[in-house]
């Protein structure tokens, strides 16, 4: 994408695509893959500790970038269990550009459907993952290209949703202000009152453009799961993505981040 359409992206808090698809049929096909919650990578050996490790993950990578990746169900635990000689600070998802080509892993198989629609979505999506998140589940504040304590500026993520299970007490939050208390979570009214402040439910059955340039959050308010499918592209040498959200941007009708 050029910086026109990047300086574009930047000034949007959230963005509907407006792309049909056949949702019923992706709901069906995640819903009846939940297994993926019990499953063990095939390079690991099965001890206990690695099984109550396991219990607590909530997120089921589709594809990755990590080239040794390519046949983990992953999470960036198993990564660092497997090899644990691995920096802390190395970039995981930024490899060097001659080794960014993505792997499927080998759970994607179970999700046909999903993959033809992440295809159809961007050529280069930097990791695809289905994320469970339970009632009262609050992500702290941060930014994917302007956070010092973020490793991922560059190249410029685009990030999209695809909500499966959620209800309208689910709201993400983009902000330009900056937040030392990566955890402060205010009241809903506090944010709905501070036009500072971009708030969205993100209705399911819609592909959402999610903006990771600016501070953002998301807390489930709720007291149900939230079942979410993310999709982290390269913005670069990417038509595929590009034409989708050129499109998306001329029938854009919502605010601007100011």
């Amino acid at each position: 994408m050029n910086k026109e359409i990047l300086g574009c992206l930047r000034s949007i808090p959230f963005m509907d695509l407006q792309i049909n698809f056949e949702f019923q049929r992706i709901k069906t096909e995640v819903l009846a893959n939940e297994v993926w919650h019990d499953y063990h990578p095939p390079y690991l050996e099965i001890t206990n500790a690695l099984t109550e490790l396991h219990k607590s993950y909530k997120q089921c990578a589709l594809t990755t970038i990590h080239k040794h990746g390519n046949s983990s169900l992953v999470r960036e635990q198993f990564l660092r269990w497997k090899d644990k000689n691995r920096k802390e600070t190395e970039n995981y998802y930024f490899w060097p550009i001659e080794d960014q080509k993505w792997y499927p892993t080998e759970q994607l198989k179970n999700f046909p459907l999903l993959f033809d629609l992440i295809k159809s979505l961007t050529d280069k999506p930097i990791l695809a993952k289905i994320v469970k998140s339970g009632p009262g589940h609050l992500l702290g504040w941060h930014s994917h290209q302007n956070d010092d304590l973020m490793n991922f500026k560059s190249p410029e993520q685009c990030i999209l949703h695809i909500p499966i299970v959620t209800n309208i007490d689910v709201v993400h939050i983009v902000t330009t202000k900056v937040h030392e208390d990566r955890r402060g979570f205010q009241d809903i009214k506090f944010y709905e009152s501070d036009n500072q402040y971009y708030m969205k439910n993100l209705s399911a059955g819609k592909i959402w453009f999610f903006n990771s340039y600016h501070q953002h959050t998301y807390k489930n308010c709720s007291n149900e799961e939230r079942l979410d499918v993310l999709i982290f592209s390269d913005t670069r040498d990417n038509p595929t993505l590009e034409k989708n959200i050129v499109k998306s941007i001329s029938l854009y009708e919502g605010p601007y981040i100011q």
